[in-house]
């Protein structure tokens, strides 16, 4: 075998594996964000209806669309959880990173303290 097949078939195959990291990263990235700004916007409206006066101003069908954008933030919390498990598992070794460091390292225990405050709230809401 010349040198030059050598190179190609050490080359090509490494080629085409990073080619396939970056598609797959690329995909994940997309549903990530998708499970984000749904997130985004199930906990923007949860803070509105909690603006002002919350137990004397929502009536019983307000209480049934609180429940429903919490369990549905918390659906997507698990969503993004699901998206991000590699990612996660290397996060807390990051946190040697300037400025964002100890976010970054914090936020696998952050994300479960999210679904379990959501579980926590649906659970509640099953008791009224």
């Amino acid at each position: 075998m010349s040198r030059r097949a050598r190179i190609v078939s050490v080359v090509l195959p490494l080629v085409i594996v990073l080619a396939c990291l970056g598609i797959l990263s690329c995909v994940k990235y997309r549903r990530a964000m998708a499970h984000l700004a749904a997130l985004q916007q199930h906990l923007g409206s949860l803070e509105a209806k909690g603006e002002g006066d919350l137990l004397s101003r929502l009536k019983k069908a307000d209480w049934e669309q609180v429940r429903w954008e919490l369990v549905q933030a918390g659906d997507h919390l698990v969503g993004l959880k699901a998206e991000l498990t590699p990612v996660l598992a290397l996060a807390p070794y990051l946190g040697w990173l300037p400025v964002v460091g100890g976010d970054v390292a914090a936020a696998p225990s952050l994300l479960e303290m999210g679904i379990g405050i959501s579980k926590a709230g649906d659970l509640i809401f099953e008791g009224l």
